[in-house]
């Protein structure tokens, strides 16, 4: 009997403490109308009841483009990544300690090798990513001194702590796994909301074919004309899915694909978020890998398709993340989402690369940032 009361005692513990850095009650809504929180009903699935280097050859470098400018609280789970001083890509904070982007970010472009064609000797090796990488949260611009904006707009800088995306490489950056998590050495405030993710609730709405769907970067605009990255964060609507007839072209496992065209991601926008908004609420629901040539688009108006990492596809490898890696610092574990009611009322990759990677479609494509595992 006692040791029954125990194990009961055990797994009680285990299960309030696994998502302690996820805020299922905040995720997901603008800073700016933080206040308006109560009258947004969530229910947790648990729940029972500086300057950069630019170089025009770096496939890091891509862009949204015919979007607008991301106004200051819109976004604060934008993550603007540096690699080295010398790449950039976007990112999606996930929870108060992790980040979600694309393992193709974490591509080595000194190794001149084709993506689509590599091994893990053309990634950055973990000690560089670690010790190289600044992660910049809540801001909206990508630097300061210019446009501007202040030391403030680009949000505090951020070391990463351990990360996951050797995968992507051991596949030979085929596309499948482009996908990378990035644990922080330190919490993000509790006042910075993190997005939502869709398989920690319950949404019938996730499935909708129709759901419209937005992504967001510091990516080149050429139709703005911002031939380099835009200064600014900036947002695109993408509209819904293409179908998986279309989108089957592509043939990689654990991805979708939305119809390229105004507005689209760009150079510069790999590995940043591609989200849906339900009842005021925002939900990851991709992330940015690989699209077709902006220019070319901007010019002809082509309509090719641009392809996302799905996050659905990848629910259990990031709740592993979230969950064992996310218990190890000590916090004091939150209340078990089996017993805590959290409601509230609801109202209701592209990396530069070079052009020609990918070509079996014969479509002209760019690529995402790579996947981290340990």
């Amino acid at each position: 009997m006692k040791s029954s009361v125990c194990f009961l005692i055990i797994l009680h513990f285990t299960i309030g403490s696994k998502y302690e850095v996820y805020d299922a009650q905040n995720c997901g809504i603008p800073q700016s109308i933080n206040s308006a929180r109560k009258s947004v009903k969530v229910r947790h699935k648990g729940d029972k009841s500086a300057k950069l280097n630019e170089d025009d050859n770096d496939f890091m470098e891509e862009k949204i483009m015919g979007g607008r400018r991301a106004e200051k609280g819109e976004l604060p789970w934008a993550v603007l990544l540096r690699i080295k001083a010398t790449g950039l890509c976007g990112g999606t904070l996930v929870s108060r300690r992790h980040v979600i982007t694309a393992a193709h970010c974490f591509w080595n472009s000194s190794s001149h090798q084709e993506q689509g064609n590599c091994s893990e000797a053309d990634m950055y090796p973990m000690g560089v990513v670690l010790n190289s990488t600044e992660v910049f949260v809540g801001g909206t611009c990508s630097s300061a001194g210019r446009f501007g904006c202040t030391s403030s707009d680009i949000g505090k800088v951020y070391k990463v702590a351990r990360a996951s995306y050797r995968t992507y490489y051991e596949l030979g950056c085929k596309g499948t796994r482009d996908i990378a998590i990035l644990q922080l050495t330190e919490d993000v405030p509790k006042t910075i909301n993190h997005v939502c993710l869709p398989f920690m609730h319950k949404l019938r709405e996730i499935k909708d074919p129709y759901l419209k769907l937005r992504t967001f970067g510091w990516g080149r605009d050429p139709l703005n004309h911002f031939k380099r990255r835009s200064p600014f964060l900036q947002i695109a609507e993408l509209g819904t899915r293409l179908p998986k007839s279309v989108c089957s072209i592509f043939d990689i496992k654990g991805t979708f694909c939305v119809k390229s065209g105004q507005q689209q991601f760009c150079d510069g926008d790999s590995g940043g978020g591609v989200t849906a908004t339900i009842s005021g609420r925002n939900y990851l629901m991709g992330v940015v890998s690989e699209g077709p040539d902006c220019d070319k688009v901007a010019k002809e108006g082509s309509e090719e398709p641009q392809v996302c990492t799905d996050i659905m596809y990848y629910k259990k490898y990031i709740q592993k993340w979230i969950g064992a890696n996310g218990a190890r610092s000590g916090i004091k574990p939150a209340k078990s989402p089996s017993t805590q009611t959290i409601m509230v009322n609801s109202p209701a990759r592209i990396h530069s690369q070079n052009e020609n990677n990918g070509k079996k479609d014969g479509l002209t494509r760019e690529p995402f940032c790579p996947d981290l595992r340990t």
